[in-house]
C-alpha cells in the first residue's frame, strides 16, 4: 500500500493547551453574549475570561514543572521551553488585569474580552515561534486585535485618533518585518530557524558600509536589520518609538495597560529566540546596531519623560526606557543575560500593571484623571492608593530593596560579565535620570491638595485587591527575591533552545 503524498504533522496539543484554553473561552464568551442582558451578562463574561485565563495559566506552570520542556511541535515551527512558559505567564497576567481594571469601565463588553484573548494569543505564539511564518502570523495575531482596542472608545476622538496612528505605523513596521523575513528564507531556502541558522553560518558578510561584502551577505544583513526594526516598533525602541506617547494617551487605560506589558514581553521573547538561534551563527554585527539602539533608547526614554505633565505619557515615555534594558541584555547573548532580562520582565511587569491600574482606577470612564496635578495631595484623600503608587514608582525608580532595584541589577551583572562597559554606563545614567522622572510624581502624592481639586474616584474592591497584590508582590519580589531567582536560575541553565525534543 502506497504512503499517503500528504502526511499530517506530528502534533502534540499539550504544548500550546494555554492557547487552546484562551481560544475556547473567546468563543464561550461571545456565544453567551448574544443569550445574556448587557449589564450582569458583561460582568459574569468578566468571570469566565478571568477562569479562563486562570485555567491558561495552570496549565503553563504545569508544562513549567513538568519534566518535557523544552519540546517542539507542529513539525518544529512551535518551540515551548522554560523561557516561553514564565513569559506567556507574564502575559496573561497582563491580560487578568487589562480584565479586571474594564469591568466597571466604558469599554467593557464581550468584544473587549474577546480581543483581549486573541492579543494574548498572539503574544504567546509569538514567543514560541520557530519558524518566520509562524513568526509573522503571530505579530498580526497580537496586532489585530490591539488596533481595535485601542479605537473602543469611539465617542472619544483622542481614542480614534491613537488606533489610527498605531494601525498606520503598525503597517509600515509589519512590511519592514515581512520584507526583512522574507530576505532571510531568499538566503537560507527555509522558515524554520535552524534552517535560516544553518544557512547564515556559511555565508560571507561583511559590514554595510564595508568593502568585500558578497551579494548573498549583504543581504543577510539587511534581513536582519528589517527584522530588528520590525520588532522594534512592537518594543518601542528609539527611533521606532514616536507611536508610544499618543497611543498611549488617547487608548483606554485598560487598553494601554495590558499593551505595556504584552508586546514588551513578545517582542523580547522573539528577539531572544532569533539572537539565540539566528543572529549567532551569522557574521553580522548585530550587536552594533543592538548595542545603538539600547544606548539610545535608554537615554532618549529617560530624557522625554521629563517634561511630562500627563501620567500616561510619563509612564510611555518609562515603558520606552526600560524597554533599552531589555534590548540592552540581549547584546550580551548568553543564556544568563536573557535570564536577567526575564527576571527584569518579571518585576516590570508587576510595578507597571500596579501604576496603570491606579491611573485607570481614578481617570474614571472619562479618562480625566490622568494629568500629574490630579494627583496632588492624593495622600490625603485615600491613603492606602497613594502608598501603592508610591510603591510603584519607587520601584519603577530602582530603589531598594523593592522588585526593580534588583532587577536593574542582575542587569548590570550580566552586562558587566559581558563585558559592555558602554551599555552599562547606560543604563546607570538611564537610572539617575528617572529620579527626576518619578520623583516629580511621588513628590505630589504627599503634598498638600490644591484648593478646589476635584476629588479622585474610589478605587473598586475588585481593582483595590488587584492593585494590593501587584504592591505586595513588588515589595515580596524585592525583599525575598530567591524564589524569582531560583526560577530565573533554571531558565539560564536550560538556555532559550539547548535540548529540544520533537514531539
Amino acid at each position: 500500500m502506497n504512503p499517503p503524498l500528504i502526511a499530517p504533522p506530528p502534533v502534540s496539543l499539550s504544548l500550546i493547551m494555554p492557547e487552546l484554553v484562551l481560544l475556547a473561552t473567546s468563543i464561550v464568551i461571545l456565544l453567551a453574549a448574544l443569550f445574556m442582558d448587557a449589564g450582569r451578562g458583561v460582568r459574569a463574561l468578566t468571570w469566565v475570561a478571568g477562569l479562563g485565563i486562570a485555567v491558561a495559566a495552570a496549565r503553563d506552570v504545569m508544562l513549567l514543572l513538568g519534566p518535557h520542556l523544552p519540546a517542539t511541535t507542529f513539525s518544529g515551527t512551535l518551540v515551548m521551553d522554560p523561557l516561553a512558559a514564565v513569559l506567556d505567564l507574564v502575559i496573561l497576567a497582563s491580560a487578568l488585569v487589562a480584565v479586571v481594571l474594564a469591568a466597571n469601565r466604558p469599554e467593557a463588553s464581550p468584544d473587549y474580552l474577546a480581543l483581549v484573548l486573541w492579543a494574548a494569543i498572539g503574544m504567546m505564539v509569538l514567543i514560541s515561534a520557530h519558524d518566520l511564518i509562524v513568526l509573522f502570523l503571530a505579530v498580526e495575531v497580537l496586532s489585530l486585535p490591539l488596533y481595535i482596542l485601542c479605537a473602543f472608545r469611539p465617542d472619544r476622538p483622542s481614542s480614534l485618533e491613537a488606533a489610527v496612528k498605531y494601525f498606520l505605523l503598525g503597517a509600515f513596521s509589519s512590511g519592514f518585518l515581512l520584507y526583512g523575513l522574507a530576505l532571510l528564507f531568499g538566503v537560507s531556502g527555509g522558515t524554520n530557524l535552524t534552517q535560516v541558522a544553518s544557512a547564515l553560518a556559511s555565508v560571507p558578510t561583511a559590514s554595510l558600509i564595508g568593502a568585500g561584502a558578497s551579494g548573498t551577505g549583504l543581504i543577510a544583513e539587511l534581513g536582519i536589520g528589517l527584522v530588528v526594526v520590525g520588532l522594534g516598533f512592537k518594543l518601542a525602541a528609539v527611533p521606532f518609538h514616536q507611536w508610544v506617547p499618543d497611543v498611549y494617551e488617547g487608548a483606554p487605560t485598560s487598553v494601554v495597560t495590558f499593551m505595556s506589558v504584552g508586546t514588551k514581553v513578545a517582542a523580547f521573547g522573539v528577539l531572544a529566540r532569533l539572537v539565540d538561534t539566528v543572529f549567532v551563527t551569522s557574521a553580522v554585527n548585530w550587536q552594533g546596531l543592538l548595542s545603538a539602539l539600547a544606548v539610545a533608547t535608554i537615554i532618549g526614554g529617560a530624557v522625554l519623560a521629563i517634561p511630562q505633565q500627563n501620567f500616561k505619557r510619563l509612564l510611555g515615555y518609562s515603558g520606552i526606557l526600560n524597554a533599552g534594558y531589555l534590548l540592552a541584555v540581549l547584546v550580551v547573548g548568553t543564556a544568563a543575560a536573557t535570564a536577567a532580562g526575564v527576571y527584569f520582565l518579571v518585576t516590570y511587569a508587576l510595578m507597571n500593571l500596579g501604576a496603570f491600574a491606579i491611573v485607570a482606577a481614578l481617570s474614571g470612564g472619562e479618562e480625566s484623571g490622568v494629568m500629574l496635578r490630579r494627583y496632588r495631595g492624593l495622600f490625603y484623600q485615600q491613603p492606602w492608593t497613594a502608598a501603592a503608587m508610591a510603591v510603584f514608582l519607587l520601584s519603577l525608580a530602582s530603589i531598594p530593596p523593592l522588585a526593580g532595584f534588583f532587577g536593574k541589577l542582575f542587569i548590570l551583572q550580566a552586562l558587566l560579565a559581558g563585558h559592555e562597559l558602554v551599555l552599562a554606563l547606560a543604563v546607570v545614567a538611564g537610572t539617575a535620570i528617572t529620579l527626576v522622572v518619578y520623583g516629580r510624581p511621588l513628590l505630589a502624592l504627599f503634598s498638600a491638595p490644591e484648593e478646589k481639586s476635584p476629588a479622585l474616584p474610589r478605587v473598586s474592591p475588585a481593582v483595590a485587591a488587584t492593585i494590593f497584590c501587584l504592591a505586595l508582590a513588588t515589595v515580596a519580589v524585592g525583599v525575598a527575591p530567591g524564589a524569582v531567582v531560583a526560577l530565573m536560575h533554571g531558565v539560564s541553565q536550560v538556555g532559550p533552545l539547548a535540548g529540544i525534543t520533537g514531539r
